[in-house]
């Protein structure tokens, strides 16, 4: 059994910590929050002891890994205190707000020897792995354009202050529109190699961005749109299409579909559950001594690309991404 330590007991963590209750050999043995609310919450909805100070919870007895999940700006900083103090870490996305801070990490975790896994959940839900699996089966022929949407309401009044500034790791397009770098890039098996964006806060007064659209270029030479909104009023959307030279498939309203001749058809893709399966993932990861599914490398290039976008909306022509 692997004892892990919640570090961050918010909405992220409880899920994480929720999600552990399914697995078998993990267990939540503690958490950590500077929020007395939040982790008195914790402590009496999972039946642990739960401590001001990240370093008391990494010091508990048969903690092996550390799950961060607090605001962006300390990923960077509690991860390597996770990794210095011999734990195993799964870290929230974005991986962290700077590239440098990435390199770090990875940095710690190679000199700890430990594994460090960056939690992309898209990698691990049934319909982005269908969306891979037929982009790279060649059903729908070599891959031409994407298109990725995510517009949902902000809820600005609930969200904290961390969340509205971009200094601390905040907005619509580090929070939401890095998942969409991830899985694009994941279901094309390709990475984006330039970046044309347009960002900005249109709908509430605050110093993080709440829409930005982007176009994006991969390195095969396929295109992609990116659009990542935060409304004040107005309807949730959630879609991905990909079209290839011999057909298209999308994720919409919560199905998976191949389009082919004129007309779409369902494709059964499973359950969902994809934090159980990047928590089992992780944890099957360090039994076997295996490479993790989302790694410190990767995670570094969401944040490049995510950082390409900013740097390209304010200079107001297209960027290209370092590489890495």
């Amino acid at each position: 059994m692997l004892g892990v330590a919640v570090i961050g007991c918010g909405g992220m963590g409880s899920s994480h910590a929720r999600a552990i209750a399914n697995i078998s050999g993990l267990s939540v043995v503690c958490g950590a929050d500077p929020s007395e609310t939040a982790r008195s919450k914790f402590s009496t909805d999972f039946d642990v002891p739960s401590f001001e100070r990240p370093a008391e919870a990494l010091q508990w007895d048969g903690v092996e890994i550390a799950i961060i999940a607090m605001p962006h700006d300390l990923h960077a900083t509690m991860t390597i205190e996770a990794l210095e103090a011999g734990k195993h870490v799964l870290c929230e996305k974005p991986m962290a707000i700077t590239s440098a801070e990435c390199v770090s990490m990875n940095a710690a975790a190679k000199r700890a020897g430990k594994k460090l896994m960056v939690g992309m959940t898209w990698h691990f839900n049934p319909a982005t792995t269908a969306l891979r699996q037929i982009v790279s089966s060649g059903r729908i022929g070599r891959p031409l354009f994407a298109e990725d949407i995510i517009a949902k309401n902000w809820n600005a009044a609930r969200r904290p202050d961390w969340f509205k500034s971009r200094a601390q790791g905040g907005g619509m397009w580090v929070t939401n529109g890095i998942h969409q770098i991830d899985r694009l890039s994941w279901i094309m098996r390709d990475r984006i190699t330039s970046i044309d964006a347009k960002s900005g806060a249109f709908q509430h007064a605050q110093d993080a961005d709440d829409m930005t659209m982007a176009a994006v270029r991969f390195a095969g030479g396929a295109f992609a749109s990116i659009s990542c909104f935060g409304f004040a009023r107005g309807v949730d959307r959630h879609e991905i299409t990909v079209w290839g030279s011999d057909g298209a498939a999308r994720f919409v309203d919560g199905a998976v579909e191949v389009g082919v001749d004129g007309s779409w058809r369902t494709v059964e893709c499973g359950d969902w559950a994809p934090i159980e399966r990047e928590l089992e993932a992780f944890r099957q990861s360090i039994e076997d001594d295996a490479e993790v599914p989302v790694d410190g490398e990767w995670g570094n290039y969401t944040v490049d690309v995510v950082l390409a976008g900013e740097e390209s909306s304010r200079l107001r022509k297209p960027v290209e991404v370092p590489e890495g």
